[in-house]
């Protein structure tokens, strides 16, 4: 997002995905009077300026270019697995993120309707906000965008659970990644567990005898690093199970 800014633009918002394509992504641009959003391709390189503590550069994403206000270090960061539980916008992999907080805490949003030329129109710059970035398109004036200057998402493609399927008898598990041979892929239950190490990436079969544990989880694991993992039991996004 990108808001008016001495005679010009500025960088107020970003949110990056570097190393894929998220799911159901678009290259469009929503331009009003006070503020722009506009999606993109670049290398991941030019998004370095917008860690700097000093307002300098530009970054040019899609048809619209502003100059860069400055962020305050050091970045947050965490590991989410793929299909993160409470997360307003899921990927499908697992990601590092890293969060820059902008040199001034204060969220400067227009106030009033947003109309432009060939974009949605909205009574609020907060519900425009959440649209693009998330696809949500309720209006809710109560709701506040997230104060970073810049959620950069880094996916991890060592190794991530695709397609899980859970059925009376067996759940089966797709294990993706390159570098997915000699990880271990774990079920884990209250009264079940057990353990296959891989040969590469490929389709896992666990046997339920006794029906899928309560409490169940899968976890995809390196030695003692984890590289992705899933909730099973209550289900939860990418989990194809048979209704209770």
């Amino acid at each position: 997002m990108f808001r008016r800014a001495d005679g010009g633009w500025e960088v107020a918002s970003v949110r990056a995905v570097i190393g894929a394509e998220p799911p159901g992504w678009r290259l469009e641009t929503w331009r009003y009077e006070e503020f722009a959003f506009a999606s993109g391709v670049l290398p991941a390189w030019e998004l370095a300026g917008l860690a700097s503590p000093v307002p300098s550069g530009v970054l040019t994403v899609g048809r619209v270019t502003g100059r860069l206000p400055g962020a305050r270090g050091p970045a947050n960061w965490a590991r989410r697995p793929g299909f993160a539980a409470h997360e307003r916008l899921p990927l499908p992999w697992p990601v590092t993120d890293y969060a820059l907080a902008p040199l001034d805490n204060e969220t400067r949003l227009p106030r009033g309707i947003l109309a432009g030329p060939l974009c949605p129109s909205f009574p609020e710059a907060a519900s425009a906000w959440r649209a693009f970035f998330e696809g949500d398109f309720a209006l809710d004036a109560t709701w506040h965008p997230p104060g970073e200057l810049a959620v950069l998402r880094s996916v991890d493609d060592a190794g991530w659970l695709g397609r899980i399927r859970v059925g009376p008898a067996e759940l089966s598990a797709e294990v993706c990644g390159n570098q997915a041979e000699g990880c271990e892929l774990e079920l884990f239950g209250t009264f079940s567990r057990a353990a296959r190490r891989l040969d590469g990436p490929g389709t896992v079969t666990f046997s339920l005898e006794r029906g899928l544990p309560p409490h169940a989880w899968l976890w995809l694991k390196r030695d003692t690093r984890w590289l992705d993992y899933r909730v099973i039991d209550p289900p939860q996004a990418g989990i194809e199970a048979p209704r209770r």
